[in-house]
């Protein structure tokens, strides 16, 4: 079984990987929802005025 230090150490080596030109960053599969989840969770998420209210009518339902 692949421990969590195996799976960091991994992730290190991947990402030291040489980019090619134009690449700022070689990313794992669910790194960018991850961050998007945390960025959202920080800063909250922006809803349409429409949804909101009607989100907030069915909460009053």
């Amino acid at each position: 079984m692949t421990s969590n230090s195996q799976i960091s150490a991994l992730i290190d080596r991947i990402k030291a990987t040489p980019r090619q030109p134009g690449v700022d960053e070689i990313r794992i599969p669910g790194e960018r929802a991850f961050r998007s989840r945390e960025q959202a969770l920080r800063d909250g998420i922006e809803i349409d005025r429409v949804v909101y209210e009607a989100l907030k009518s069915l909460h009053l339902d």
